[in-house]
């Protein structure tokens, strides 16, 4: 049989052509392999991230995944990754976990029977702080340490170490940081040192490690006072020296000295071990004119304290614990101690020693605790301080004019029937003066023996420590509201008439007055006993709502306008703040220089004139409530006490130096403690 050429071409042209066709087509996946697989950074602290890249040898053309894996569980990543088509490269994160040491971990990526690996290296947290506070402290108080690491710990927590080169600062030799935290702190105890020492503290962990500087002092002085702190000639003051903290054992020395030859110190008083304080007996002897005496107290290191002790001469009555009305000459509101919680420590209730009788006058108290108080019966009552009548004087009318207490126990009153009294303590006339009006205004006791008094006929006087006349006065304007005498720390005599605030010298030398309103009338009528701070400012309050700042030139400093009047007298605390009470019911403190520092309400009521413990607790009662209130220096409520119809008197609150306070309200006399 004849087979044509072209017949056999055709037949045999599919065998021909096969292997042609198959060299044309593009490489499939089958022959993609990985190239490379890399991570950056290559090394990172344990809880921090990385970024892997896996690289194809070729470009995929419709996408190809990847496999993913890690040698180690603390470094996690995907388990697989996708390169999209058209791209030879995909990247993914690596997220790790912490760790105590390094770990090296191998991150593998798979296609197929290819396969690329690469290391990623993962830190352990190290230290990045080692903080004392504080850093400087009186040996035996303690400090804490503060260590910082550069990442969180691992699940099993991190352990630092510390040490210590001297034995005086005691840390414990190490502390965990709790896994996933990056800090903890630690307590540094301290022992007490002679002299100043430094100690290095040292944090360690691995290789690494943190140093910080642990300075101690010495235990010394921080503080000296003196109670009281003004005396008669020949009199007894008692010196108080605290230290930094407790004394170590052996106790501490401090030294002491005194300025003056008439004022007595011993050389040195000695601070028990573990006691934080220590007394002296300061003792003086007579002087012919009133002195200064600054005492100083000085620790081994060199610390020194002064304080001032003023020794009065002879008939310098001020010179007692209760020179006049609102307790010192300055007028205030200071009291002797403090300490009082509330608790009703007596009443006396006077009637029963002198039928029907309203107590007038604001409370004094002695240098002995004894508590005097004028009534309507024209009784000046002594009261002892347990609470019982030691003895009762008769005046001529009325008495509502506060005591005031002289050095040698001497009590000064005003009366109705226009005399000033002195009387002894035993409760017997020493001498009367008539003056030509009722006097229920309080006096006040000079340095100098001079006892200042007004009567409501608008007349100051002077007169000598015998009773007899020195000077008289009269004020700018005549009214029946002349105040209670305050006199300046210079000796200057401080007096409000009307609308008028005055100032005299000790000569009765009129000086300045400063006037409330040239209106006529008694709309602007000065109200308070004025009150004279450290820098010789006059603060008073008036019937206009207004409270006033006075320079010592008698020129307007800064006023503050209440919601109503200002009738009471304004007290000044140990650091200057000026508290006063207005008929709003509200209770004011303010800086020296006029900002409102506070207020606080006290509901409705008429709020008596404040008082200032030693510590700085306010105390005033609501005469028409009969609440009484203690305050903090912040204006925040310490206690408050509430005794129905007792506190329905104008008497202002009085402190001793026991800390009990005292005040009168109709019939009876309180005790509160």
């Amino acid at each position: 049989m004849s087979i044509s050429i072209f017949a056999l071409v055709r037949r045999v042209k599919p065998i021909c052509l096969l292997p042609l066709v198959l060299l044309a087509l593009p490489a499939t996946g089958l022959s993609q392999r990985i190239s490379k697989i890399t991570v950056t950074p290559t090394s990172v602290s344990g809880g921090a991230s990385a970024t892997g890249t896996v690289t194809l040898s070729a470009i995929s053309p419709g996408g190809s995944q990847v496999g993913l894996s890690s040698s180690n569980t603390s470094a996690q990543l995907p388990s697989t990754v996708t390169i999209p088509a058209g791209s030879k490269t995909a990247t993914f994160s690596v997220s790790t976990k912490p760790v105590a040491a390094l770990s090296k971990c191998t991150l593998k990526g798979s296609l197929g029977t290819s396969a690329a690996t690469v290391i990623l290296s993962i830190q352990p947290p190290s230290l990045s702080s080692f903080v004392l506070n504080p850093s400087s402290l009186v040996a035996g108080a303690t400090s804490t340490g503060t260590v910082t690491i550069s990442g969180p710990a691992p699940t099993s927590g991190l352990k630092i170490t510390f040490t210590s080169s001297s034995p005086s600062a005691m840390i414990p030799p190490s502390v965990v940081i709790a896994g996933g935290e990056s800090a903890a702190t630690v307590t540094i105890q301290t022992k007490v040192v002679s002299k100043s020492t430094t100690a290095k503290l040292t944090a360690k962990l691995g290789a690494t490690s943190i140093g910080s500087t642990l300075t101690l002092g010495p235990v010394g002085l921080a503080n000296l006072t003196l109670n009281p702190a003004s005396v008669s000639g020949g009199g007894s003051s008692t010196g108080t020296v605290s230290l930094t903290t407790a004394a170590p054992t052996g106790g501490l020395a401090i030294s002491l000295s005194s300025s003056q030859s008439t004022v007595n110190v011993p050389a040195s008083v000695p601070v028990p071990a573990g006691s934080t304080s220590a007394t002296f007996s300061i003792i003086t002897k007579s002087v012919q004119k009133s002195i200064s005496a600054t005492i100083t107290a000085k620790d081994s290191g060199g610390t020194s304290k002064t304080a001032t002790l003023s020794v009065v001469a002879a008939g310098g009555l001020a010179s007692s614990a209760w020179p006049k009305f609102r307790g010192n000459a300055l007028s205030t509101g200071r009291g002797l101690g403090s300490g009082a919680v509330g608790a009703l420590k007596w009443r006396l209730d006077m009637s029963q020693n002198a039928g029907s009788i309203y107590l007038e006058s604001s409370p004094a108290i002695g240098a002995d605790g004894t508590i005097y108080a004028g009534s309507s019966d024209g009784g000046l009552y002594a009261v002892s301080p347990n609470g019982t009548l030691k003895w009762r004087f008769q005046a001529g009318n009325s008495i509502g004019s506060s005591p005031a207490v002289g050095a040698d126990r001497t009590i000064f009153f005003g009366c109705y029937d226009a005399y000033v009294y002195a009387v002894r303590a035993d409760g017997t006339l020493k001498w009367k003066f008539l003056t030509y009006g009722q006097v229920t205004a309080s006096p006040a006791l000079s340095t100098d023996g001079i006892v200042y008094i007004t009567d409501d006929n608008g007349i100051l006087y002077a007169l000598n420590p015998d009773g007899t006349k020195r000077w008289f006065v009269g004020v700018p304007e005549e009214s029946t509201t002349c105040s209670s005498v305050t006199l300046t720390s210079d000796g200057k005599i401080c007096v409000y008439d009307g609308h008028y605030l005055a100032e005299f010298n000790s000569s009765g030398k009129f000086l300045w007055y400063y006037e409330t309103s040239t209106e006529p009338g008694f709309r602007n009528m000065i109200s308070s006993t004025p009150a004279i701070g450290a820098d010789g400012s006059i603060y008073f309050g008036s019937s206009d709502n207004t409270f006033r700042a006075v320079t010592p030139a008698g020129k307007l400093k800064w006023s503050f306008q209440a919601q109503g009047e200002i009738n009471a007298s304004p007290a000044i605390a140990a650091d200057g703040t000026i508290v006063i009470s207005s008929s709003d019911s509200y209770l004011y403190a303010f800086t020296p220089q006029g900002k409102l520092r506070w207020k606080s309400s006290l509901g409705d009521g008429t709020i008596s004139s404040p008082a200032i413990g030693s510590d700085g607790t306010i105390y005033v009662s609501c005469s028409s409530t009969g609440d009484l209130y203690a305050f903090g220096q912040d204006g925040s409520l310490t206690w408050h006490r509430y005794d129905i119809n007792t506190l329905t008197g104008n008497s202002s609150i009085k402190i001793g130096a026991d800390g009990v306070l005292y005040y009168v309200s109709n019939k009876e006399l309180f005790a509160i403690k």
